[in-house]
């Protein structure tokens, strides 16, 4: 089996986008507000709820489409939002990307939790994504397979220079993007690994294709929250909480 099951379907339109669920969503709310030129997601809970309540801009949540919570962040005159509350993983992350893009959001960036494959990367180092390996679905739907999944490198750049500027060691380089997390093997993790790829996450390809298509900028950096190693897996979630607040400040300037 392939996928998608129709290779030749890129050739072809679809039957509905995120322009149609703008249309049904003034039908049903009118006129939402006008977007920021830039967004962060979040996928943790506290993480973003944090946000909004240390970094958010004081006049709440934007009456934004789609699925996600938008909230301006202080200090970037209206540039930059930090969004959460829609879901995990590549689905969740296209549909709300390509709403966000067809919104006229310029640049996305994800500011997520990541696993690292080696145990040469210490937990402390923020791991800037410049590309993902496509090993989920959605991504697919968006490209044809073989086309690459990349980062803007601009805002990749963006992202380290203002890590080092806050004094948080950065590292740059490729991520595993993956739909079953209870289905990575040793060998991958290994073989992976050998070949420069830095961690394992759930998001980055769908971002990248998606921003591909629609035309607009893209960014990933992770915090690492475990190890996923050949020698097994070792869980750092419950150190990692400020680790992953830290970087969204560091996202908001590289954004700004």
């Amino acid at each position: 089996m392939t996928v998608p099951q129709f290779p030749d379907k890129h050739d072809h339109d679809p039957i509905t986008g995120p322009d149609d669920d703008l249309a049904y969503y003034r039908d049903l709310n009118g006129a939402f507000d006008a977007l920021p030129e830039a967004v962060i997601l979040t996928y943790s809970e506290s993480t973003f709820e944090r946000a909004v309540a240390e970094a958010g801009a004081e006049d709440g949540a934007l009456d934004a489409p789609g699925m996600a919570s938008l909230h301006v962040l202080a200090g970037t005159d209206g540039r930059v939002a930090v969004a959460g509350g829609f879901g995990i993983g590549a689905p969740a992350t296209a549909m709300v990307v390509d709403v966000l893009a067809t919104a006229g959001v310029e640049t996305v960036c994800i500011v997520g939790y990541a696993g690292a494959l080696t145990t040469d990367l210490d937990a402390e180092t923020a791991v800037v994504a410049d590309g993902a390996l496509r090993d989920e679905g959605t991504s697919h739907h968006y490209l044809p397979d073989g086309e690459p999944a990349e980062a803007t490198p601009a805002v990749t750049d963006a992202l380290e220079a203002e890590c080092e500027a806050a004094g948080r060691p950065a590292t740059v380089g490729p991520t595993w993007s993956t739909d079953a997390a209870f289905r990575e093997t040793a060998f991958e993790a290994r073989r992976l690994a050998e070949r420069g790829y830095l961690t394992v996450e759930m998001e980055a390809a769908a971002l990248f294709t998606v921003a591909a298509v629609r035309g607009i900028d893209a960014g990933a950096v992770f915090a690492i929250s475990d190890y996923v190693t050949p020698e097994g897996w070792d869980r750092q979630f419950h150190e990692a909480a400020d680790r992953l607040y830290d970087l969204v400040p560091i996202a908001r300037d590289a954004l700004g």
